[in-house]
């Protein structure tokens, strides 16, 4: 197939390019913004996204190759710009709002008020800032939860599959384990403890649930919303059946659902994260957001009394309420 042919499929398969062309080629060779776009979209796991939804290999390839062969004819650099300006946009509208409408999966969501992000213009607004990668990133979610997340899916992308969660846990002994009880997988918690950095490596395996080891669970329930008492019962076994693999799933999917969620709506905002039952007001001052408040909140059952999803703006509050 002939490049020619090869780019056009490719933006066939991306989608229409924005009216003007970008800046990515000149005289039919890429220019730095070029190479810049192409490592933004290979860089697109970093933010729990997709780099193939890009085409960012072959994106890749074709710019490395306009650089080391001869220059682009004005047809095959016209395709190739077309085919960097699509996949930054659709990469732009993705970062920014999610990579799918909820409504599609069958989910009881009311579409927010605010807007999609007009990809057109925050490209051209990102192709005149200093820095196009600055520019990109600054579509995400603003909000310190979405870089935390972006923090810990590199975390728990770098363990790769530790052999501590090769074979399951053994039951517990009972419903629960305590301090000063036997269990066969003492050794094997360590170890996905040690892993986890909620021990230190050097630690090593008790013959009994002993303190240090219980100090290493307790760290391990707080950073899940657990109750933090040491005590193993069925929702920390099951916590701790997760793979780092499997978590780094996790992440990916609750930055996806905070790109549906349009929390930069105003200057101050109160926000409910239900699965962990906690709230936390955000005040954003110079285009900043800061956390003013955090406090656990008490949700209801899934099955009979749901806590509502909503998006409004607060009128008023009542403290003190009657529970009935």
């Amino acid at each position: 197939m002939s490049l020619r042919s090869t780019w056009l499929a490719l933006w066939l398969a991306v989608c229409a390019p924005m009216a003007g062309a970008a800046p990515w080629l000149v005289d039919g060779r890429p220019a730095p913004a070029a190479q810049q776009a192409v490592d933004i979209l290979a860089a697109a796991a970093t933010e729990g996204l997709q780099p193939d939804d890009y085409h960012a290999t072959r994106l890749a390839q074709a710019v490395a190759s306009a650089a080391r062969g001869p220059a682009l004819g004005p047809d095959a650099a016209q395709q190739l710009e077309d085919a960097l300006t699509a996949a930054l946009q659709r990469y732009l509208g993705d970062l920014r709002s999610g990579r799918i409408d909820p409504r599609q999966i069958q989910q009881n969501y009311t579409q927010p008020a605010a807007p999609r992000i007009d990809a057109t213009t925050a490209l051209q607004q990102a192709l005149a800032a200093p820095s196009l990668a600055d520019a990109v990133r600054a579509a995400a979610p603003q909000v310190p939860l979405y870089a935390s997340l972006r923090t810990e899916l590199a975390r728990y992308r770098a363990l790769g599959a530790p052999a501590a969660w090769a074979t399951p846990l053994p039951a517990l002994p009972g419903r629960k384990l305590e301090a000063g009880q036997a269990w066969a997988g003492l050794a094997q918690l360590m170890q996905r403890l040690v892993v986890l950095g909620d021990l230190p490596a050097d630690a090593q395996p008790p013959a009994l649930y002993d303190e240090a080891l219980q100090n290493g669970v307790k760290a391990f329930q707080q950073r899940h919303a657990l109750a933090s008492d040491g005590v193993i019962g069925k929702a920390t076994l099951d916590a701790l059946a997760i793979s780092p693999t499997a978590r780094a799933r996790q992440i990916e999917l609750a930055m996806e659902r905070l790109r549906w969620t349009p929390l930069l709506r105003g200057p101050r905002m109160i926000v409910v994260n239900i699965p962990e039952f906690v709230l936390r007001a955000y005040e954003v001052q110079d285009g900043r957001v800061s956390l003013q408040l955090a406090m656990k909140v008490i949700v209801g059952k899934a099955l009979d009394t749901r806590t509502p999803l909503f998006d409004e703006d607060m009128r008023f509050i009542e403290f003190s309420p009657y529970w009935n």
